[in-house]
C-alpha cells in the first residue's frame, strides 16, 4: 500500500494505523490523501458511547460511499468505495478503494462522503476531501 493518510478535521473520530473509531450520531469531516495507482483501506469502528466501550450493532445497515472531482455531476468522474460490514455486531465497517481505481483517478482534488443507511433512515457518517497525487510511473 502507498501513502495514505486520513485526517479529522474536528477531532470527532481517531485514527490509529488504519482503524478510525466512529461515535454515533456524529457526522466527520476528513481529509484523505492516497497516492494515484496505490491502495486505500480503512477500518471504521462504530460505537454508540464517547468513551468506545459499545459497539454500535450495525445489523441490517446499508453503508455506500462515493467521490466526484471537483463537485462535477459527470458520471466519468465518479468512483465508487467498497463499503462493506465485516462484523456486524462489533460495529466495523470497511472503506476501500484499489490500485486499479486510483490509478484511473485524475491527480488532484476529489469530493466523497460515506452514507449509512439504517433501513431507509440514510445519515453522512464521513464526508471531506480526496486529494489524489499525481503518478509519474506507470
Amino acid at each position: 500500500m502507498g501513502r495514505v493518510s486520513f485526517h479529522s478535521i474536528d477531532n470527532r473520530i481517531i485514527k490509529m494505523a488504519n482503524t478510525l473509531t466512529v461515535i454515533d450520531g456524529t457526522t466527520n469531516e476528513s481529509l484523505i490523501q492516497v497516492d494515484q495507482g496505490t491502495d486505500f483501506a480503512e477500518t471504521l469502528n462504530f460505537f454508540t458511547d464517547t468513551t468506545n466501550t459499545t459497539p454500535k450493532n450495525l445489523s441490517g445497515y446499508v453503508f455506500s460511499a462515493k467521490a466526484r472531482y471537483k463537485h462535477h455531476k459527470n458520471d466519468n468522474d465518479v468512483v465508487t468505495f467498497t463499503s462493506e460490514i465485516t462484523d456486524a455486531a462489533g460495529g466495523i465497517v470497511n472503506f476501500a478503494l484499489t490500485d486499479t481505481q486510483t490509478a484511473a483517478m485524475k491527480a488532484g482534488t476529489w469530493y466523497f462522503d460515506l452514507e449509512m443507511d439504517a433501513g431507509g433512515d440514510v445519515s453522512r457518517i464521513l464526508w471531506g476531501r480526496l486529494e489524489i497525487a499525481p503518478e509519474a510511473t506507470y
